[in-house]
């Protein structure tokens, strides 16, 4: 994120301020004005690897077996998984849905 984020804006902390909301907004208030600081925060809140990977397991053992014949259900299933993935490979831990019992 803060890549794409500095491609685009630089290191505008207004800019990643006004990406932000809920509780994300809340961990980077009162370095509003500390680009370099809000990304600290952030990482050290949502940007460990193994936070990550509980979360995208978990979406993927959410998933619900799908009823014979249901192909908009198993298209939507393909996609989630195949999301889930690509997340995972971003972070180079795609060996984790390999390790993983899901159903």
């Amino acid at each position: 994120m803060k890549d794409t984020c500095m491609s685009s804006y630089g290191k505008d902390p207004y800019a990643l301020k006004q990406c932000l909301s809920g509780e994300a907004l809340t961990v980077v208030k009162g370095v509003d004005n500390d680009f370099e600081e809000m990304f600290r925060r952030l990482d050290m809140k949502y940007g460990r690897a193994e936070k990550l990977i509980d979360h995208i397991l978990n979406e993927l053992k959410r998933l619900k077996k799908v009823q014979e014949g249901d192909n908009m259900k198993f298209i939507s299933v393909v996609e989630t998984v195949e999301k889930c993935w690509l997340d995972l490979k971003r972070m180079n831990l795609e060996a984790e849905m390999n390790t993983a019992t899901i159903w």
